[in-house]
């Protein structure tokens, strides 16, 4: 499997996803006036490592540098310390331990090409990770329940004709799709269950994670997207590692991180809002390590929490502005509890209403909603595009006005 990220800024390390119960409960604690500090660093703001370290004994030292270095030994650190005092020390520590092997490696193939019919691509039934990589037209997923030592399935800019229905779904230890079209993600999520799952979709303003409640065995999530949605899909799974990016801050996501507590040892967030520390869970028992992208006006409230909370290493990151040709997703307002989205792609702006919107409005499907906001928007001339799919309604327009407008005829009428 290839290196982890998500297009958007946010580095997901896959070794230490996987590693991160590596002891790092502090032997020795530093005070909250260091530890606030040192985290406050990570924001740029300047302390003199002279400064910082005073009076810091060598044993503290090593544990802050293991927030940011998890496997530097002492010598290491000693050694490449900017500090004389601790330079000092390097002889007399312990030589650093080997490292140690990897597990044997997986049975895998690569498949490429313009066009792949898999019920006819010769994959040998012993497989055990089959990576398809930059196929235009893929078609036969289902036909891979025949590996049955498939453990890993990967597929990173593919592209699927129309979605394939699976007799029974592929069990899987991980699956990840990358930068696919929406039928290839659509068509893998549904056809398996998988215990890790990474995701990376910047085609479509939302993903949303709904398709992710059949897999019951899932321990690890790691999502890129615009704005993902329905994250509480990932309730009553012992999710050990979380990423998501961006994420809409809503009671969906309290419910998910409320549910993941108990089990969670690695937290990433990137918000699309501010997410605040009071919206973390009261208890997180076996949390060890927790990513954070902050929004400027909560920088403090993030160095007071890590400072209160000693047993886990944060690291953070200040909330950036993203290149001007990426696909962004914002929330620019709840109307009567109703989310208009605002979607930039370079100089180009729109606003969406979008979701399983049918119940809300009072509808029994979403199809028959579009059916009766269509004459209303005509009638009153607003200018609004309809182009729900995948039982989701979704209406834009160039102005958010016309939206609020709608909803409002809607839950009016």
């Amino acid at each position: 499997m290839r290196p982890e990220h998500d297009g958007r800024g946010i580095q997901v390390d896959a070794r230490e996803c996987s590693r991160c119960r590596e002891g790092l409960v502090m032997t020795e604690q530093p005070s909250r006036t260091v530890l606030r500090r040192f985290y406050g660093r990570m924001f740029g703001r300047k302390v003199p490592d002279e400064e910082l370290f005073d009076d810091v004994p060598f044993e503290v030292y090593y544990q802050l540098r293991r927030i940011l270095y998890p496997r530097v030994t002492k010598k290491t650190a000693a050694r490449n310390s900017p500090l004389a005092k601790y330079n000092e020390l390097a002889d007399s520590l312990p030589d650093e331990a080997p490292s140690e092997k990897s597990g044997r490696r997986l049975r895998w193939i690569t498949v490429r090409g313009k066009t792949i019919d898999l019920r006819s691509e010769e994959i040998a039934a012993d497989v055990e990770s089959l990576d398809v990589h930059r196929v235009k037209e893929v078609r036969g997923w289902p036909t891979l329940v025949r590996l049955s030592e498939l453990k890993e399935l990967s597929a990173t800019s593919c592209k699927t004709p129309s979605e394939e229905g699976f007799e029974s779904p592929i069990l899987l230890e991980r699956l990840e799709v990358d930068e696919c079209d929406t039928t290839t993600l659509s068509t893998l999520l549904t056809g398996t269950r998988c215990k890790s799952v990474r995701l990376i979709h910047m085609t479509d303003p939302i993903l949303d994670l709904r398709p992710l409640a059949e897999h019951d065995a899932l321990i690890e999530v790691r999502v890129g997207a615009p704005l993902i949605r329905n994250v509480d899909a990932l309730c009553g799974r012992a999710l050990e590692r979380l990423s998501l990016g961006d994420v809409a801050v809503d009671d969906a996501l309290r419910r998910c991180l409320a549910s993941a507590a108990p089990s969670l040892e690695f937290l990433q967030l990137r918000t699309s809002t501010d997410f605040t520390p009071d919206q973390m869970p009261t208890k997180l028992p076996r949390l060890e390590r927790c990513r954070m992208t902050v929004h400027v006006a909560q920088e403090d409230a993030w160095l007071d929490y890590a400072a209160d909370h000693p047993h886990i290493a944060f690291q953070f990151t200040r909330d950036a502005k993203v290149d001007r040709g990426k696909l962004t997703t914002e929330i620019e307002d709840y109307h009567r509890e109703i989310e208009i989205l605002k979607i930039t792609k370079g100089k180009k702006v729109h606003y969406e209403v979008s979701g399983d919107l049918a119940t809300t409005f009072g509808f029994d499907d979403n199809a028959e909603l579009e059916d009766a906001a269509r004459p209303l928007a005509k009638a009153a001339k607003r200018r609004i595009k309809w182009s729900s799919e995948h039982d989701t309604f979704v209406a834009t327009a160039k102005k958010p006005d016309d939206l609020r407008w709608l909803i409002d005829a809607l839950l009016d009428d």
